[in-house]
C-alpha cells in the first residue's frame, strides 16, 4: 500500500489554500490542480549564448545573450526585466524552447539536460500577442482545451474550467465571443486556457500589457498564488510599480544580452547603494535600476555583470522558497512514467484530437456566414451566367470549339475558387497553431487533416454546385457515368489547387503567398496544350507540359465529354465536321490520352502537395 502521509498533506493543504484570497479572487481550485512532487520543475541554465545574423545577406552576427546563466525554481514567481531590446524575450524563449537554432550553453530540469519533449509535456508558454480564434465564446474555448488537453470525466473537467474562469475572473462572460472581449479579458483568457491543463512549469511574455494597473495587480496576484501551488512562474514584465516588485519571488535583470541583477527584489537597493548608486526618494527602484543599466548614471553595466557572475552568483538569493507548498517533498528528476508520458502521448488520441479540431472548425465556419455564403453566392450567380452563355452547347456540333471553351474556362474557374479560398485564410491562423502545438494541445497532424478536412469540404461542395448548374444548363449529355466522370475531374482538380493555396499560405506571408501563388499558375496554364501544341514548341518547354496538372485535367475534361464510345452528335447542318467524337479528340491532341491514367497523375500531384505543405508546415513550427 501507498504511504497515506502525502495525500493527507495535500489535502491539508488545499484547505488552506482554498482559505487564501487575493484581491477578492477566492483560491478555490481542486486538489487536481496542485502539481503531482513527481512534476515540480526547477529549470537552471548556465552559459546561454545566443547570436543572430544582422541582415539576410551579413555574415556579422549580433549576439542578443551573452553567456548568461540562473536558476529558476519551483514554487517561485520569477521576473525577467529589462530594457527594450536588453533580451529578456529571447531569454524567456530560449528557455521554453521555443528558439532552439543557434543556441549555445546547458539548460537543465531538476538537474538533468533538458528535453524537449519533457519540457513540452510538462510547460505552457503564454505569449504577448493574445492568439485566440475571434468566433468562440469564452466557454467554448475552454471546453475545447479542456478536451484536448484533459484524460477525465466530463464532471471534473467542468469543475476544471468552472475554477479555472473563477480564478481568473471570467465567470461573468463565458458567454461572451472572444472577439468582443476587452483587451485584459483576452490575456486572461489566453493564461485561463493554458492553466486548465496544470502545467508545473510556465512562462509569460510581458503578461500584463493591454492591462490596466488595477487588473494587472490582481493578474500578478494570479501568477503569485500558481506559484504558490508548487509550479515555476517564469514572466517578462516591462516596467512595474515598487509595490507590484514586491510581489515577485525572484527578479532576473537583464541589460545587453548579460544579467546584471538576480535576487530577491529587497536585495536590489542595498546591492545598488553599496556601489554608490542611491535611489532618490520616491522614486521607483525598478525606473532606477533600468536608468542604471541604460547608462544614464554612467557605465555600470560590466560592473554589476560582474558582481552577479553573469547570472551564477546565488548571493542574494533566498536559500529556500517559502510558500504554501513547503511540506511537500520536491523530487530531483520526472518519474520515468512521466518521462515516458510526456515523449510520446498526449491526453486524447490522434482521431480524438481531429473530431475535437472539426467541431471547434464547423462552429467557425457556420458563424462565419458571410465568408461561406459569399463563396456558395459566386459559384450560383458565375454558374448561372456560364449556363445562360454557353445555352445549349453540349448536344450541338457545330458548337465544338464553344463547348471546348467552356470546360477550359470550368477548369479556370475552379481553379482560382479553390486557389484563393486558403491564399488568405490559412496565414491567419498560423499564430494560433503555433501556440496551441507547441503547448502540445495536439499533434500537427491531427489539426493539419481537421483545418484540411473543414475547409476543403466547402470547396467541394462550391465546385459541385456550380459543376452541377453548368453541366444541365449547356445541355452535355445527360449520361450519369458521364456526369460523375466530369464532376471527378472538376472536385480533384478543386481539391488540387486548394492544397496549392495551403502550401503556398504555409511558406509565405499573405502579401507574398497571393502574388506568388496566382502568378506561380501562369507557365503550367501556358504549357497544358490547351492554347499551343507540345510539339510546336521548344523542347524545354515540353517537358513543363509534363508536369502540368492543367494537362491532365484537362484530357479529363475531354475524355469525360467526348470519350468512352460516345455516339455522334447531332448536327443540325447538313454536315458536321465535329459530329463524330473521335475526330473531336484526335483534332483537340487527347485521342490517345487515357482518363483513368490522367486521373492517377493528378492524384499522384495532390498527395505530392500535401507532403510538401505539411514538411513546410513541420518546418514553421519547429523555428
Amino acid at each position: 500500500m501507498k504511504d497515506p502521509k502525502p495525500a493527507v498533506i495535500k489535502q491539508d493543504l488545499v484547505v488552506e489554500l482554498g482559505k487564501m484570497k487575493n484581491n477578492g479572487i477566492q483560491n478555490s481550485l481542486t486538489e487536481s490542480f496542485l502539481p503531482k512532487k513527481d512534476s515540480r520543475l526547477d529549470l537552471s541554465f548556465s552559459n546561454i549564448a545566443y547570436s543572430v545574423r544582422k541582415t539576410f545577406f551579413s555574415k556579422e552576427q549580433k549576439k542578443l545573450l551573452s553567456d548568461v546563466s540562473g536558476e529558476f525554481k519551483s514554487g517561485e514567481l520569477t521576473a525577467i526585466m529589462g530594457p527594450s531590446g536588453a533580451g529578456k524575450t529571447t531569454l524567456l524563449n530560449v528557455l521554453a524552447g521555443l528558439i532552439t537554432t543557434n543556441v549555445k550553453g546547458d539548460i537543465k530540469l531538476n538537474g538533468k539536460k533538458r528535453s524537449l519533449n519533457t519540457l513540452q509535456c510538462s510547460s505552457a508558454y503564454i505569449m504577448q500577442e493574445d492568439h485566440l480564434y475571434e468566433l468562440l465564446t469564452v466557454q467554448e474555448s475552454m471546453d475545447i482545451a479542456a478536451a484536448l488537453k484533459l484524460r477525465c470525466s466530463r464532471e471534473i473537467k467542468k469543475k476544471r474550467i468552472d475554477a479555472v474562469l473563477e480564478k481568473m475572473s471570467l465567470e461573468k462572460v463565458r458567454g461572451t465571443f472572444t472577439e468582443d472581449l476587452s483587451g485584459g479579458e483576452r490575456k486572461r483568457l489566453a493564461v485561463a486556457l493554458e492553466l486548465i491543463g496544470d502545467s508545473p512549469i510556465m512562462f509569460f511574455d510581458e503578461v500584463t500589457s493591454h492591462l490596466d494597473s488595477s487588473k494587472t495587480r490582481q493578474c500578478i496576484e494570479v501568477l503569485k498564488s500558481m506559484a504558490s501551488e508548487g509550479r515555476n512562474i517564469i514572466c517578462t514584465i516591462h516596467q512595474p510599480s515598487a509595490a507590484l516588485l514586491e510581489m515577485f519571488d525572484h527578479l532576473y535583470v537583464v541589460a545587453d544580452g548579460h544579467c546584471v541583477y538576480s535576487g530577491d527584489y529587497d536585495k536590489l537597493l542595498p546591492l545598488l547603494a553599496s556601489l554608490g548608486l542611491q535611489c532618490p526618494r520616491y522614486h521607483n527602484p525598478t525606473d532606477f535600476l533600468l536608468e542604471i543599466v541604460t547608462g544614464e548614471y554612467g557605465d555600470h553595466r560590466e560592473r554589476l555583470t560582474k558582481i552577479m557572475e553573469n547570472g551564477k552568483s546565488k548571493a542574494l538569493r533566498r536559500s529556500a522558497c517559502v510558500n504554501a507548498t513547503k511540506q511537500l517533498e520536491e523530487s530531483e528528476q520526472l518519474s520515468k512514467k512521466r518521462r515516458k508520458r510526456c515523449g510520446y502521448n498526449y491526453p486524447v488520441g490522434t482521431l480524438s484530437q481531429i473530431g475535437i479540431l472539426l467541431w471547434r472548425n464547423i462552429l467557425r465556419i457556420y458563424r462565419d456566414r458571410s465568408f461561406v455564403m459569399g463563396i456558395f453566392i459566386i459559384n450560383l450567380v458565375v454558374a448561372i451566367m456560364v449556363g445562360l452563355t454557353f445555352s445549349q452547347v453540349g448536344e450541338d456540333a457545330t458548337k465544338i470549339s464553344d463547348n471546348v471553351r467552356l470546360l477550359t474556362f470550368n477548369m479556370m474557374f475552379i481553379t482560382i475558387c479553390a486557389l484563393n479560398s486558403t491564399l488568405i485564410t490559412f496565414p491567419a491562423e498560423m499564430p494560433i497553431i503555433k501556440r496551441e502545438h507547441f503547448n502540445r494541445w495536439y499533434r500537427l497532424r491531427s489539426t493539419y487533416l481537421a483545418n484540411y478536412i473543414s475547409s476543403v469540404s466547402v470547396v467541394v461542395f462550391s465546385t459541385a454546385l456550380f459543376t452541377t448548374i453548368v453541366y444541365v444548363m449547356t445541355g452535355q449529355i445527360m449520361e450519369l457515368h458521364r456526369f460523375a466522370l466530369y464532376l471527378l475531374n472538376c472536385v480533384l482538380i478543386g481539391a488540387i489547387c486548394h492544397v496549392g493555396g495551403l502550401m503556398f499560405g504555409v511558406a509565405f506571408d499573405v502579401k507574398l503567398a497571393v502574388f506568388l501563388g496566382q502568378y506561380s499558375l501562369t507557365p503550367f496554364i501556358m504549357f497544358s496544350e490547351i492554347f499551343v501544341r507540345v510539339h510546336d514548341v521548344h523542347e524545354i518547354f515540353g517537358y513543363l507540359s509534363n508536369t502540368s496538372i492543367f494537362k491532365f485535367c484537362y484530357e479529363g475534361f475531354m475524355l469525360a465529354i467526348y470519350g468512352f464510345d460516345r455516339p455522334k452528335i447531332s448536327c443540325p447542318e447538313d454536315f458536321c465536321y465535329y459530329s463524330v467524337p473521335k475526330v473531336i479528340l484526335r483534332e483537340y491532341d487527347v485521342l490517345g490520352a487515357d482518363y483513368w491514367f490522367s486521373t492517377k497523375i493528378m492524384s499522384c500531384f495532390f498527395f505530392a502537395f500535401h507532403a510538401i505543405t505539411y514538411f513546410q508546415l513541420y518546418t514553421k513550427m519547429k523555428e
